[in-house]
C-alpha cells in the first residue's frame, strides 16, 4: 500500500457501535484511532465488555487517548 498515507481517527461516543468502529479501524492498516470522547466511563466498561465477559477496557483502547469532552480532546 506504497503512496497511502495514515489517516488518524477520533471516536465521538462509545458505546456499542464506537467499540465497533474501534475493533473496525484496527484492522486497516491506514488508519489509527488516537482518541475517545466519552464522558462516562461506565459506558466505556459496558461497551468493550460486550459478550465477553473476561474482556477489559485496555483491550481496544490500548495507546488510544480517552477525553470526557471535545473541548479536552
Amino acid at each position: 500500500m506504497e503512496g497511502k498515507k495514515m489517516v488518524k481517527f477520533a471516536i465521538v461516543g462509545y458505546g456499542f457501535m464506537g467499540n465497533t468502529h474501534i475493533n473496525s479501524l484496527k484492522k486497516n492498516p491506514n488508519a489509527k484511532v488516537v482518541a475517545v470522547v466519552e464522558s462516562y466511563l461506565s459506558k466505556i466498561k459496558e461497551a468493550t465488555k460486550g459478550n465477553i465477559d473476561n474482556a477489559t477496557v485496555e483491550e481496544p483502547l490500548q495507546g488510544v487517548e480517552v477525553f470526557p469532552t471535545i473541548e479536552e480532546m
